[in-house]
């Protein structure tokens, strides 16, 4: 092939933590690199995300002196994917990820930190946060510790001179996903890295079964680009795509209950099955309950307002149906496995009651005792939340089983009570207490419904971004029905089948393999070239 418009070692297609951590190993060992894409602002699911790591045996967990392996991080990988995963891939991501860590580390601005708080060692995320992921559970407790840190962020607010004087009135420190998508971005702009944003890929070129490059839009005509060592597929998931949704999801599907970026809608998966690339885990998501702002009319996910004592998911029997305190990946999935017409889940409802509403935050209603109902904003009531002074009333409202209701909730505050959920064991671990805050009574998790007004939100079956996409192999590289890999494709991020198969084993299981694999594309990519001497960029 010839006339090619513009000519590079390695493309990557999409601007995520997968696709700038490849394009900044692909640089340093030699490789001219370009990022496209296709949105107008760079980052896509991962600067919306809580910036979190999920890796096994760690660097910082070994500062610390936490005792951790490679070898219990697979076997724990190994027991929870249930076959879900293959070993190799998930032995070559347990090896690597620390690697990764240990070498962004080195080489890039990033800098990790161990959230110690948060249950298991493994969640590491970029050390330079305005306001942290760990820090989510004291402002929930409230008190003089979340007064300091609101203090010490408006602070940093008000004494960013340069940003003021620049007449930049947003807040310019970054924190979680635009932490680390920010420290990435610097990094590969040290280097001259270049990427194009508003450039969307249209097609895959290939040559006698090898893809050597891609034809892409920008600025509303065609370019052919050249990729001389391979291409790397890291554009996200197909959230946004409700036709793909449809085809290959759990019904009812919609592209409104995700928080994933709006422009991952599934092309380069489409593109890429058109040159042979194989798919697997298209039916699963990295799910969790979300509620719908009425306001901003945007997708709100629910990681802690579930866990919160004085609160119960219940379906439209009125009945509880789940341990509300499970993981989110898990609870996602209960309400689409509960789901049924006699008793519905979609949507389901958190039903709680005043001393709940006074004390916890919950979507974009603010604690009670800081933002009390008067002063909500006048479309939320009837919208995003019903409100009545009895539980039979708040039933009829929302169109749920009264009797069941009452029932649900005089069962539940006899568990409260006692602090014994007989029905799902609520309470009884770790991670079902973590976010259990200001909680009084034998069971932290656990709280009655007993002070009127009560009231009820509605919760659908919403996920952080699709994660079935490309299979693929150690490297990375695409693989076809047969098991063959395409030379010179590779994939990585939310548009590929991911390691964790159909589980979630902790925060930041989205980010730490979409890295690694991302790091191992690019060195596949680049083996045989020169590295370049100062690989620091800093």
């Amino acid at each position: 092939m010839s006339n090619w418009d513009h000519c590079v070692d390695f493309l990557v297609i999409g601007s995520g933590a997968a696709g700038m951590t490849a394009a900044l190993r692909a640089h340093d060992l030699g490789g001219e690199t370009l990022i496209v894409e296709k949105a107008d602002l760079f980052g896509g699911s991962s600067a919306l995300s809580g910036g979190v790591v999920w890796v096994p045996a760690n660097p910082p967990q070994a500062a610390l002196g936490i005792q951790d392996s490679i070898e219990d991080g697979l076997r724990y990988l190994e027991q929870i994917t249930a076959g879900s995963s293959t070993t190799e891939q998930l032995i070559a991501y347990v090896r690597n990820a620390p690697r990764m860590m240990s070498l962004l580390t080195d080489i890039s601005r990033l800098r990790f930190q161990c959230i110690r708080s948060y249950p298991g060692d493994r969640l590491i995320l970029n050390g330079r946060l305005h306001m942290m992921a760990a820090q989510g559970k004291p402002m929930l407790e409230g008190g003089w510790q979340a007064i300091w840190i609101l203090l010490r962020s408006l602070f940093a607010y008000y004494t960013n001179f340069r940003a003021r004087l620049k007449g930049i009135n947003r807040n310019t420190n970054f924190t979680l996903g635009a932490a680390l998508i920010g420290s990435l971005r610097r990094s590969l702009m040290d280097r001259g890295v270049p990427l194009w944003l508003e450039t969307s890929l249209k097609e895959l070129l290939t040559d006698d079964g090898r893809v050597v490059g891609a034809e892409v839009e920008r600025g509303g005509k065609p370019l052919r680009i050249q990729a001389r060592r391979g291409i790397l597929l890291a554009a996200g998931g197909f959230e946004r795509n409700l036709a793909m949704r449809e085809k290959y999801q759990p019904r009812p599907a919609s592209d409104q209950w995700t928080e994933g970026c709006s422009s991952n809608t599934g092309d380069s998966v489409e593109i890429g099955t058109a040159v042979g690339g194989s798919l697997d885990l298209m039916d699963e998501a990295w799910w969790t309950p979300a509620v719908i702002d009425p306001v901003t009319e945007s997708t709100m996910i629910m990681v802690y307002e579930k866990n919160l004592p004085g609160s119960i998911l219940v379906n439209g029997r009125g009945q509880r149906f789940m341990n509300e305190a499970a993981p989110y990946n898990d609870a996602g999935k209960a309400i689409y496995s509960a789901n049924t017409p006699e008793a519905p889940t979609i949507p389901a409802f958190l039903v709680f009651d005043a001393v709940y509403r006074k004390k916890y935050p919950c979507g974009p209603m603010m604690p009670g005792y800081s933002v009390p109902d008067f002063m909500l904003h006048a479309s939320l009531e009837g919208n995003f939340f019903h409100k009545d002074s009895t539980l039979e009333g708040l039933a009829n409202q929302i169109g749920i089983d009264p009797l069941g209701l009452a029932e649900t909730v005089e069962t539940f505050n006899e568990y409260a009570r006692t602090g014994k959920d007989l029905a799902f064991q609520r309470g009884e671990t770790m991670q079902d207490c973590y976010y259990s805050v200001k909680a009084t009574g034998p069971n932290k998790s656990l709280a009655p419904l007993d002070t009127p007004p009560f009231y009820a939100v509605k919760v659908y079956p919403g996920d952080l971004g699709t994660k079935g996409g490309f299979r693929t192999d150690t490297h990375a590289r695409v693989l076809t029905k047969d098991d063959r890999a395409i030379p010179g494709l590779f994939a990585a991020g939310n548009c590929s089948a991911s390691v964790m198969g159909r589980t979630y084993p902790g925060a930041g299981a989205t980010i730490g393999p979409a890295m690694t694999f991302g790091l191992l594309a690019a060195e596949h990519a680049m083996e045989g070239m020169t590295p370049r001497r100062d690989s620091s960029g800093t």
